[in-house]
């Protein structure tokens, strides 16, 4: 270790002591520790200098993470692609940016692994073809066999399974096809449909009449 080097780490720890997160981040990005300026970044709000550290150090997931919450999601997609998720990167490019070729490339590289991945990736390039004007059949088709799905994923799947479904009803302006979704979600017993039923009927349909107020029992 050189001496500037372990002047930069002395100057990081100092800065972190007293609160001082930016500067303890660039202390330790020159220093060449980028994974340990990157959580600092993280802690002193500049979410884009953490996620350059974050992908430059080879965590292109944990730099997506921090693109979409500053709403950079054509950078968070390529991040996502490089983590292997090309299913994520090619949602994030038809549903957030408008790119719905561009997702639709990147969605037919992706690397399924599982049938909630496979009705995911089928949902999303359906929902691309329905942006794009190729109408809704084929969107509602593969919703109905997202759902069909839907029990016998695991609860994490469950739920975002659920999201991607609710999420591209509301991009074709289809409120009824997210009542279909949640009403499946609810039958199905997923961890907390009712608050994300609730909370979304509020949006989409301006109350939450015929809503259920309780989940199903055990």
């Amino acid at each position: 270790m050189t001496s500037r080097t372990a002047l930069l780490e002395r100057a990081a720890q100092c800065y972190v002591a007293v609160g001082h997160y930016a500067q303890a981040a660039d202390c330790q990005e020159r220093a060449g520790h980028l994974l340990a300026a990157a959580p600092l970044w993280e802690e002193a709000g500049d979410l884009a200098r953490a996620a350059d550290c974050w992908r430059r150090g080879s965590r292109p997931a944990r730099a997506a993470e921090c693109l979409e919450a500053i709403g950079e999601f054509a950078g968070a997609a390529e991040c996502h692609r490089e983590a292997g998720d090309a299913l994520t990167g090619g949602w994030l490019l038809v549903t957030r940016t408008g790119r719905t070729a561009a997702g639709e490339r990147m969605l037919r590289t992706a690397t399924v692994r599982h049938a909630g991945e496979q009705a995911r990736l089928d949902l999303a390039l359906a929902l691309a073809a329905a942006l794009d004007g190729g109408g809704t059949g084929g969107l509602i088709r593969a919703v109905d066999a997202l759902l069909d799905r839907l029990p016998e994923l695991p609860p994490d799947q469950q739920r975002r399974a659920e999201r991607w479904a609710v999420a591209a009803a509301d991009l074709v302006e289809r409120p009824d096809l997210g009542a279909v979704v949640f009403t499946s979600s609810y039958l199905a017993r997923v961890p907390g449909v009712v608050d994300r039923w609730q909370e979304w009927a509020v949006q989409a349909l301006g109350g939450t009449a015929g809503v259920p107020a309780e989940p199903l029992p055990r």
